[in-house]
């Protein structure tokens, strides 16, 4: 005999039926769950499905003040301020992308932008991102079509260190030669890669067709071999020193910042030169010292 029909049988050989007051529980239990309203809850109205419902009023919509402010340099501040929690967003951007790269030359914005946290005069790659860990900051730089940003996410408790890493990054960025072959060299083994995945493929042939080859807009914003292998740091310079004009830049800060704290932080340019940074160029960002003591917060 096989060991189901055994179970079988000698779960049949121990049912014995069920009698007394365990019957009437049972059927009391089973009785009570099948009728309608054992649980309580009114019967459901039938749902009319032929109209759409009746939408309440849209929700009131309250936007955050946006305090705007011009420096004599021509730099634009956008500053909302928001105090709910001890953080605090900075996004300096130049209204200038990758539609000025130069046919021959593409790329090179986003080039110029990933190499912007890749060193400055005081500071190598290592450094940068030490201090980025350090501090507990988000910090990063790219480019698209239309502009070409630098972000900072910080707490306000290391906002003096965290913004003097910031302005270094954003006014004195080295563009050195061993890190422009370094992103170079990245850059074409990135789009050796991509060449293989369809979706790239076909968004780079959309855009040629959709605006034309000759079109800054039909050009690929990473660049191409070739593109990339004929870029040099002083293209990378330059194109950095378009950018970065105070005139062609806004600073946006978000969080809990002070509207004259920002300002103050941004001084304008004392020097008079057509191609003076967004700070003062005299001002150099001081060294980082370990968040204690007096100055770690904002001034409210």
């Amino acid at each position: 005999m096989s060991r189901p029909v055994r179970a079988v049988r000698a779960v049949q050989r121990g049912w014995r039926p069920m009698t007394g007051s365990g019957a009437v529980v049972v059927a009391a239990w089973v009785a009570g769950c099948s009728h309608p309203h054992a649980s309580g809850d009114a019967p459901a109205t039938a749902f009319d499905r032929s109209r759409p419902p009746v939408l309440g009023p849209p929700a009131t919509l309250v936007l955050p003040t946006i305090t705007r402010r011009v420096l004599p340099n021509g730099l634009q501040l956008a500053i909302v301020e928001r105090h709910n929690l001890p953080l605090a967003d900075f996004i300096l951007v130049a209204r200038t992308g990758t539609e000025a790269d130069a046919a021959d030359k593409a790329g090179v914005s986003t080039l110029a932008a990933n190499l912007l946290t890749r060193g400055t005069a005081s500071r190598s790659a290592t450094a940068i991102a030490e201090q980025e860990a350090l501090l507990g900051v988000s910090l990063d730089a790219r480019s698209s079509w239309d502009q070409t940003t630098i972000g900072l996410h910080t707490t306000v408790v290391q906002l003096d260190s965290a913004l003097a890493l910031f302005a270094d990054v954003a006014l004195h960025p080295a563009f050195a030669a061993d890190e422009v072959e370094r992103a170079k060299q990245l850059r074409a083994t990135q789009l050796i890669e991509l060449s293989d995945q369809a979706p790239f493929v076909a968004s780079r042939a959309f855009d040629v067709i959709l605006y034309g080859g000759e079109s800054p807009y039909g050009r690929p914003t990473l660049g191409t071999e070739r593109s990339i292998a004929a870029i040099t740091r002083q293209n990378l310079v330059a194109s950095y020193t378009a950018a970065f004009q105070p005139r062609n830049c806004v600073l946006i800060a978000v969080g809990d910042v002070n509207a004259d704290d920002v300002e103050r932080r941004a001084p304008c340019s004392a020097t008079g030169h057509r191609h003076a940074p967004v700070w003062r160029q005299a001002e150099r960002p001081p060294r980082w010292r370990p968040p204690c003591g007096r100055g770690r917060r904002t001034a409210r």
